[in-house]
């Protein structure tokens, strides 16, 4: 009976080792997927409050063309050269007919808009999600050294002739630089 005792002792503390791993172990999965989705609806929001942002100088642009039918394309650069010509939050802004004929832009403000060198499959494809879609169309333009996100708009007539169009670079390596006291400082991202 002496010696049982002891490996009794032995036994409750291994199993209470293990409850308490486990215990423990559980309580941090739960954690770690707890902070996840608190990122993630962190995340969301930025994205969220920084559409307006994007979509609606590009919105109106649209709707002053669409509404001149095209004729003052002046209101146009006057809208946008503020936002390309200084490269913030655009390096480029552009017009371009939503008709499939000439698969190039009418005018264009800033750099030269990377859309334009893509092949007409590409361009044409763009420009066709663009109208179809209410709001903001956007597409990956990441190859080569100088990678950007495009941004199109048309109006919101039945039928828009122009697509509004804009260009925002991205760091060569596709990452971006977060402040240390940032809510994303531990969130690592990519484009």
């Amino acid at each position: 009976m002496v010696h049982t005792i002891p490996i009794l002792v032995v036994a409750v503390g291994a199993i209470l080792t293990v409850v308490l791993a486990f215990a423990t172990w559980e309580a941090r999965d739960n954690n770690e997927e707890r902070l996840l989705r608190q990122r993630t609806r962190e995340a969301a929001a930025v994205l969220t409050a920084a559409l307006p942002g994007i979509e609606t100088p590009l919105a109106s642009a649209a709707e002053v063309v669409e509404e001149s039918a095209g004729a003052d394309q002046q209101a146009f650069e006057r809208l946008l050269a503020p936002l390309a010509e200084a490269g913030q939050p655009y390096v480029s802004a552009s017009l371009w007919r939503v008709d499939d004929t000439d698969l190039q832009p009418v005018t264009v403000i800033g750099t030269e808009p990377k859309l334009a060198s893509q092949s007409p499959e590409v361009i044409r494809a763009f420009l066709r999600r663009s109208v179809a879609t209410e709001g903001l169309a956007v597409i990956g333009l990441l190859d080569g050294d100088s990678p950007r996100l495009g941004y199109a708009v048309t109006s919101t007539r039945a039928s828009s002739e122009f697509v509004a169009y804009a260009e925002a670079g991205l760091p060569p390596d596709r990452t971006s630089v977060v402040p240390a006291d940032s809510a994303f400082s531990g969130l690592h991202n990519s484009v």
